[in-house]
């Protein structure tokens, strides 16, 4: 009876450990995942840029896991350690749609998309309409309800709205011109650099001021700005001092395309036009000012000239040859489009256009041709205007059997915060967009300081992951790691700081993954392939049954101690009894 007892109480021993080791292995079924985190444009069909405070949120499975609140128009969250984001669980689902104001809003036209761990930059498009801010009613309807200009005559008698001409009348809006122009900073004259931000990378809006005062202020190099100004021109402040990685540089190179720039101070060191493109036509490169500080004078015309103190207004337009060619580098039989219209007439109208390319003639002002062979492409362009005068240019264009390989750099992943001294690794998504198979060189710089460069082959349209490992800086501060292929680049910022374990070693093992690997199936020099993140993703799907707790071995042994305990003092009790009785 005693032993049964004793069994009795070890198999509840037993089923309570175990009880507790399923309860935690349920409370471990489904552990949160890293963030996934959101930035970039938020704009609708028709242009509007969404207004500040319009609520956008991260929808999944039907339900609001994230949302953000827009503080500048048309932008949601920002790049940088500190600015906010659009942030959600990367474990909530497989797929995130962003709707504006709700989850039953409207949604963005990008949606849905993978719900990946991570820093995104992630442009949203609305449809049309959603962020129309015109007035709902603009008669509001007064004049109709109330009857009151209608019983009184206000407006037919007083005449305010037709009689005194405020909009038409006295001319103020006519007066006021407007522009719009494009703009971009570099630190030296690198025309193919400058058109790979020109054809590929969208334009940032900036309305300039009308005064050096009151303009806006950039530090920022490598950014394509779409400037709006409001009158007969408009300013821009670049602040060298500060610019993060050049804060001193001796000069900077300004491109523009459709623009007028003009240092309001400063040593114009050289200007030229840009013929690689057709999204950019001309730069100026200025000495940086004693104050390091410039102020642009920028105005809607389109060629590049020296200060505006100096600037002649007045000056004669010559009859000029000039014409663009797109695509610049064809492929053997794909339309190619040759367009004059950025020829300069004088003060007589150009009357013909006279083509001669590779010995065909062509004339007018945009003609489109083809190539049936490959080979270098002389092409010849002659005008001659209302008085008889002539101008002639020339190019020549290269035309292959299939387009080069291009290697872009979409997407840059990073830990936003690490600690001092410790390893992280970052990784670079790389996609080649062109038609032929090729090899390229993928550079990682950090902090401005080149660091590592690795080799990645990829297929036409096929996508790989290449990734640098990092040794994070002693000195706390934000850092910026730029990937680069030789016709793009993308930059991310990581912040150094201490954390409150920050005294604990860190096995960058445990946070940012293992090393890469030099060899193995769908690797190839330490660069992941489609083929390789597909079979880790296989291998991350996999989970591990066991019970956490107590085992069944050792809970077996635990009981078995306890009735060879039991057992033990049963006969020590029945012997000291013994000796008590035998006493007496």
């Amino acid at each position: 009876m005693k032993y049964f007892r004793i069994l009795v109480v070890a198999i509840v021993v037993v089923s309570v450990a175990t009880a507790g080791g399923m309860a935690v292995a349920v409370a471990q079924d489904d552990p949160p995942g890293p963030p996934a985190s959101f930035y970039g444009e938020a704009i609708d069909e028709d242009g509007n840029a969404a207004d500040s405070d319009t609520t956008i949120v991260a929808v999944v499975e039907g339900e609001v896991e994230g949302q953000i609140t827009v503080e500048t128009a048309g932008e949601y969250g920002g790049p940088d350690t500190f600015d906010e984001k659009l942030s959600l669980d990367s474990a909530a689902g497989d797929e995130v749609s962003f709707h504006a104001g709700n989850a039953s809003g409207p949604a963005a036209l990008e949606s849905p998309v993978d719900l990946d761990p991570g820093l995104s930059e992630r442009d949203l498009t609305f449809p049309a309409g959603t962020f129309d801010d015109s007035p709902d009613d603009p008669d509001d309807g007064d004049d109709e309800d109330n009857g009151d200009d209608a019983d009184e005559g206000d407006d037919a008698d007083e005449g305010d709205d037709a009689d005194n001409g405020d909009d038409e009348d006295n001319g103020d809006d006519a007066d006021v011109g407007s522009g719009n122009v494009e703009f971009l900073i570099e630190t030296d004259i690198d025309n193919d650099h400058a058109c790979t931000h020109g054809e590929y990378d969208e334009r940032t809006p900036l309305e300039a001021g009308n005064s050096p005062d009151d303009a806006p202020v950039v530090v920022e190099d490598h950014v394509i700005w779409d400037v709006t100004y409001e009158g007969d021109e408009g300013y821009i402040r670049f602040d060298n001092t500060e610019h993060s990685i050049y804060p001193g540089l001796d000069s900077w190179v300004f491109y523009q395309a459709g623009a007028d720039l003009s240092p309001t101070d400063g040593t114009v060191l050289e200007t030229g036009d840009v013929d690689e493109c057709p999204s950019l036509d001309g730069y100026m490169e200025v000495e940086t000012p004693s104050d390091g500080v410039f102020d642009i004078e920028v105005t809607e015309d389109g060629d590049v000239t020296g200060p505006a103190s100096d600037r002649e207004d007045d000056q004669e337009e010559q009859l000029e040859a000039a014409f663009d060619v797109e695509p610049s580098e064809p492929v053997v039989n794909e339309t190619v489009a040759l367009n004059a219209s950025n020829a300069t007439s004088g003060e007589a109208g150009i009357v013909a256009y006279e083509w001669v390319v590779a010995d065909t003639e062509l004339t007018g002002e945009q003609v489109n041709t083809t190539f049936d062979s490959p080979g270098e492409i002389d092409i010849e362009l002659t005008v001659e205007n209302d008085d008889g005068d002539t101008d002639t240019t020339n190019k020549t264009i290269p035309v292959s059997t299939e387009s080069e390989p291009r290697f872009e750099v979409t997407e840059v992943d990073t830990p936003e915060t690490v600690p001092p001294g410790t390893q992280f690794n970052v990784t670079a998504t790389i996609v080649n967009t062109g038609e032929k198979n090729g090899t390229a060189a993928v550079a990682h710089t950090f902090d401005g300081e080149p660091e590592t460069e690795r080799t990645i082959e990829l297929a036409s349209n096929e996508t790989g992951v290449v990734p640098f490992n990092v040794s994070a800086p002693e000195t706390e501060g934000e850092y910026r790691h730029t990937i680069s292929t030789p016709i793009h680049n993308k930059s991310v910022t990581t912040a150094v700081e201490k954390t409150s374990g920050a005294d604990e070693e860190t096995d960058p093992e445990s946070e940012d993954g293992p090393e890469p690997e030099e060899e193995g199936d769908g690797e190839e020099n330490g660069v992941e392939t489609d083929e390789t993140a597909e079979a880790e993703s296989d291998a991350e799907d996999e989970t591990d049954d066991s019970v956490p707790g107590f085992g069944i071995v050792t809970m077996a042994g635990v009981v078995l101690v306890l009735i060879v305990s039991f057992h033990s003092q049963q006969r020590i009790r029945r012997r000291r009894q013994s000796l008590i009785k035998n006493s007496f």
